[in-house]
């Protein structure tokens, strides 16, 4: 007669003694408790310090490879050459715009020639405004010049594509590329580069000064005091975003081997924070010097304007060199591109017997 059998029961006879908790013994589960606890700590001390020192060891790599380019001296190279070509380069955008007042409408002008009066009569006396300032910006806005357009485009050209240029070098030896484009080629692509910025100028100056009013225009009357908050909330973030974007895509533009699009955006994000901090620093300087120092004040002008060019200069060059010391520590995948361009090596190093060297 067979005995009942539970199916949910298990037969310790037949499992092996050696897996069943119960038998091993109590030296052998210490000492595999022990090596696990130490694997454990292995991991932690080796994985957690590299998340957590992660950032400090390649803001520390940033600064030492900033310092050994020689950052300071390429800034004030930079916010030289931009000084030289501001002011033709102001008069040649803004006798453009004269040329496009019946598109454009005469408020539309009459709203940039306000702003710059207010922005100018922050650092000019009312004298050299009255004189100076305000019959220049009438006699370009209300009728185009075309004198004034060539002769300040040409001159902007000159030091605005130096200024590109100083740009264009500075992130190339951050990321170990100035030999890879002569400098012949770098300079026909800072030229390139200026010309596209001017264009976007041109394009954006109308757009900054009639963005807010436009937008209030679409609402309702009933709601313009909930749109004007709105787009107070809305408009200089969206300007902010679009300055990371133009910067991610200028790091990404002036480089011969370009590491994706997305790798970046740190640098853009860090330059935008250099600059927009940097810029309050700058001006509470301004204002200290302006009501404190009066002696000291007819000097402020330009000194800030060098100081807020330097400052340009300084966050877009230690931008870049945060990008290539992220490349070195975390390198990317090549980009299709550049995987195309080392078939096409490849190949012509099979076709001429010689060795490809990939470093």
């Amino acid at each position: 007669m067979s005995a009942n059998v539970d199916p949910g029961r298990v037969d310790l006879t037949t499992v092996d003694p050696l897996t069943r908790r119960d038998v091993v013994p109590q030296p052998r589960r210490a000492r595999a408790r022990a090596r696990t606890q130490r694997v454990g700590a292995v991991v932690h001390r080796t994985v957690t310090p590299t998340i957590r020192r992660g950032p400090i060891r390649a803001l520390r790599r940033t600064v030492a490879a900033a310092w050994n380019d020689r950052i300071l001296g390429l800034s004030a190279e930079a916010a030289f050459w931009q000084l030289l070509s501001l002011p033709p380069l102001i008069l040649a955008v803004l006798g453009s715009l004269g040329y496009f007042g019946g598109f454009l409408g005469p408020n539309t002008l009459t709203s940039i020639e306000r702003n710059i009066l207010e922005v100018s009569s922050g650092a000019f006396t009312p004298q050299v405004i009255d004189q100076l300032i305000e019959p220049t910006l009438q006699q370009v806005l209300r009728q185009g010049q075309l004198q004034v357009v060539s002769i300040g485009f040409v001159l902007s050209l000159w030091a605005g594509s130096s200024a590109m240029s100083t740009f264009v070098n500075t992130i190339s030896i951050a990321y170990d590329q100035r030999d890879a484009r002569g400098a012949v080629r770098s300079r026909l692509l800072a030229l390139r580069l200026y010309v596209v910025f001017v264009l976007l100028l041109v394009i954006s100056l109308p757009l900054l000064v009639l963005g807010p009013g436009l937008l209030r225009d679409i609402f309702p009357a009933d709601f313009e005091p909930t749109a004007e908050v709105l787009i107070n909330a809305v408009y200089w973030p969206f300007l902010i975003v679009l300055l990371v974007v133009t910067l991610a895509s200028l790091y990404r533009g002036v480089l011969p081997r370009r590491p994706p699009w997305h790798r970046q955006l740190p640098g853009a994000v860090l330059a935008v924070a250099i600059f927009v901090l940097g810029g309050i620093v700058v001006r509470e300087y301004i204002a200290f010097v302006l009501v404190q120092a009066l002696s000291y004040g007819a000097l402020a002008t330009p000194i800030a304007a060098l100081l807020f060019l330097f400052l340009i200069g300084f966050a877009v060059i230690f931008g870049a060199e945060l990008n290539a010391t992220i490349q070195q520590m975390w390198p990317s995948r090549p980009s299709r591109s550049e995987r195309r361009r080392l078939a096409r090596e490849a190949m012509v190093a099979e076709r001429s017997g010689v060795p490809l060297l990939v470093l």
